[in-house]
C-alpha cells in the first residue's frame, strides 16, 4: 500500500512537472515578442556601453559589449519558426541585416583588442547603419508578427 502511495506521488509529481516544463518551453504570443524584445534591450545596452567606452577609451568595455552583441541569445525555436513562416521572402535580407552587426561586432572585438580606435568607430558605425536599417525596414513588420 505504501509503495502504491509512492509511485502515485511519483507519478503526480512527475505529470506536474512535465506540464510546468511544456509551459515554459511553450511562450504565448506576448512572451515570443518580450523575449526578443528582452534581447534588443540587451543589445541596446551593450551598444550603450560600446558608446561609453569609445569616449573613455576604454578598450576592454568596448571588446566586452562588442562580445554581448556578437554573442547574444537567439529568440526560442519557436519565434524564429513563426518569423521565418510570416516573413517568406523577406526571410534572407532580415538575416543579411543581421550579419551585418554580427559581423561589425566581431570586427570590434578584434579592433578593441588592438586598441585600433579608427577601426573602431568604423566598425561601430557600420554596426548602427545595420541596427537603424533593419529597424526602419523590419521592426513594426516583426512587432505586428509575434503579436498574434
Amino acid at each position: 500500500m505504501l509503495t502504491c502511495k509512492k509511485t502515485t506521488l511519483l507519478l503526480i509529481g512527475s505529470l506536474l512537472t512535465l506540464s510546468s516544463m511544456q509551459a515554459i518551453s511553450a511562450p504565448t504570443n506576448n512572451e515570443d515578442q518580450d523575449t526578443l524584445k528582452i534581447i534588443m534591450q540587451g543589445l541596446l545596452k551593450n551598444t550603450h556601453k560600446i558608446t561609453q567606452g569609445i569616449v573613455l577609451h576604454d578598450f576592454a568595455l568596448i571588446e566586452k559589449a562588442a562580445k554581448n552583441i556578437a554573442e547574444h541569445p537567439k529568440p526560442s525555436m519557436m519565434t524564429r519558426m513563426k518569423l521565418v513562416k510570416a516573413m517568406g521572402a523577406d526571410m534572407g535580407k532580415f538575416k543579411t541585416k543581421d550579419d551585418v552587426v554580427h559581423h561589425s561586432s566581431v570586427n570590434l572585438i578584434k579592433a578593441a583588442q588592438q586598441k585600433d580606435m579608427p577601426a573602431i568607430q568604423q566598425e561601430y558605425q557600420i554596426m548602427i547603419n545595420g541596427c537603424v536599417a533593419c529597424h526602419n525596414e523590419f521592426k513594426e513588420r516583426v512587432a505586428k508578427i509575434l503579436s498574434k
